[in-house]
């Protein structure tokens, strides 16, 4: 008789169970399995405040472009408020490290500008990646980003998830990264934001430093 009642018990769940999912299904046609699990981000626009996302970096020996900026580094975390706030921010986010846009013309652009955003007031420099702090501290070694570019790693893409520029890559076995962008951020607002996930040029650091010029008359 127990076996009996216990069989009729799961025999009852199991139709209530498919009678909630047809009927969740016309309640909620948009409704998938992937939206509950994921929730999704709009991408952030300009007057926006940037969203407080942790991030890290590695403390390391200036000038060091061997493996040793991996054995004598140590892994720091910050915030972005406190990366950022109170300052004026040109922030520049790439795919990968070490992949070719990124590293022969990208980080080099921002690292050569350096100087003239910091003549038309910008106060810190910093490029982000989804990639872990040892891979940003040694190709911000390589490209002697040191003193001129943050490197800032978003390991766990929670900044690019977080202000909707997240990119799946996992068809070219790169996973979730970022997509290509510059933004200028003033004490966190954003004011300026260029977005262009194929290319480059618009997300330049003379493009960027274009925007801080005033338009001639």
């Amino acid at each position: 008789r127990r076996v009996h009642g216990e069989s009729s018990s799961i025999h009852i769940c199991n139709m209530l169970a498919r009678r909630v999912n047809i009927l969740s299904r016309h309640l909620f046609p948009n409704l998938t399995s992937a939206s509950l699990r994921a929730p999704q981000f709009s991408t952030i626009a300009v007057g926006q405040t940037l969203p407080d996302v942790k991030l890290f970096w590695l403390e390391e020996a200036p000038g060091s472009i061997d493996s040793t900026v991996c054995r004598k580094g140590d892994i720091k975390s910050l915030t972005t408020s406190e990366a950022f706030k109170g300052k004026r921010v040109a922030l520049f986010g790439v795919p990968g490290a070490l992949t070719p846009t990124c590293s022969e013309r990208h980080l080099p652009d921002f690292i050569n500008g350096h100087d003239d955003l910091r003549n038309h007031g910008v106060d810190l420099v910093a490029c982000v990646a989804v990639n872990d702090p040892f891979v940003m501290a040694y190709w911000g070694s390589l490209n002697k980003a040191h003193g001129k570019v943050l490197m800032l790693s978003d390991g766990n893409g929670d900044l690019a998830k977080a202000i909707g520029l997240s990119v799946d890559l996992t068809a070219k076995g790169l996973g979730h990264r970022c997509k290509r962008f510059s933004m200028l951020l003033d004490d966190l607002t954003v004011t300026h934001l260029f977005v262009d996930p194929t290319a480059y040029s618009t997300t330049s650091a003379a493009n960027l430093l274009s925007a801080l010029q005033p338009a001639k008359k």
